[in-house]
């Protein structure tokens, strides 16, 4: 949810900045609109800012990682966004001081290609974000690799279903396996334990796990 409303905070600005800076790029083309020269003293506050908002994305991304939160991830983008804004800060100041007046709608103009990237940004952490909210199934790929390693137990026959989806950090696996029809319950239930052990080896102790043990051939009584 916080990935959510981060991404939609994201893309609003997105669509803010290039709204205003389109408006700004043509008020200064047009003559309509003038602005004052920056100072070499602006670019220095930019460039101090700009390796600021670098060191915070690494950082942020870097424990994203860690901690697989795609709140932080969320974050840590919206540090990206303010890098690449203040990238377009630096052209236009720059473009202003050492080319003249008459350049100075480089700012604006590298902000609203900024935008774009801004509003790509936030549409990558909305879409997996409100996925992850609705509770869509695992990727494809994924799906394959939980069947190959179930499918690894010797004794397991055959799957009948699988049922995933993720859950918060981790996963949540539902299964239902074949066996032989003829075999104990302890069986059956040491079989779902070695499963249960090699799918938590590969996604995490925290992973929710659902066996449903069924026969593959009904044994003749």
């Amino acid at each position: 949810l916080a990935s959510v409303v981060m991404a939609s905070v994201m893309m609003g600005v997105g669509a803010v900045l290039l709204y205003r800076s389109s408006c700004t790029v043509i008020g200064l083309l047009s003559g309509h609109i003038t602005r004052p020269q920056p100072s070499r003293f602006t670019l220095i506050i930019a460039i101090i800012s700009l390796l600021l908002k670098a060191v915070l994305y690494r950082y942020t991304m870097h424990w994203a990682s860690l901690l697989k939160s795609s709140a932080l991830r969320a974050k840590a983008l919206d540090h990206r966004g303010d890098t690449l804004a203040l990238i377009a800060v630096l052209l236009g100041i720059a473009g202003a001081i050492y080319l003249g007046e008459g350049w100075l709608f480089l700012e604006p103009l590298a902000a609203a290609v900024v935008s774009f990237f801004i509003l790509r940004m936030g549409w990558s952490v909305l879409r997996p974000a409100f996925n992850e909210l609705t509770e869509e199934r695992l990727s494809h790929e994924i799906e394959q690799e939980i069947e190959r390693l179930v499918l690894a137990t010797p004794e397991v026959q055959g799957i009948r279903q699988l049922r995933t989806r993720s859950l918060g950090q981790g996963y949540a696996i539902e299964i239902d396996i074949l066996v032989d029809g003829r075999m104990s319950v302890t069986e059956g239930h040491n079989i779902t334990l070695i499963i249960e052990q090699e799918l938590r080896h590969q996604y995490g102790a925290e992973t929710h796990i659902a066996i449903h043990v069924e026969p593959a051939e009904l044994p003749h009584l």
